[in-house]
């Protein structure tokens, strides 16, 4: 199965990595960072998506912070 996304791979997989547990990937995401644009975001949230099967929630902390949450692969319809 293919999944057609807005971004390439390559973009999602840097994306997914700037969020994910270092740990475990497939752990809980719950992560602060700082983003430059709205699109920046959008391609995190989508990376969430395609790497853990599971919706993000943002949350704006200042005008460049956010908080970003997910219930990660693990507790996902993907996961085990």
């Amino acid at each position: 199965m293919t999944t057609k996304t807005r971004f390439s791979e390559m973009e999602m997989n840097a994306a997914f990595k700037r969020v994910q547990n270092p740990d475990d990937w497939r752990a809980p995401i719950d992560s602060m960072i700082r983003v430059n644009c709205f699109a920046e975001v959008d391609l995190i949230c989508d990376a969430i998506e395609f790497y853990t099967a599971t919706t993000p929630q943002v949350f704006q902390l200042t005008n460049n912070t956010v908080r970003i949450t997910a219930a990660g692969y693990r507790a996902g319809p993907a996961g085990p």
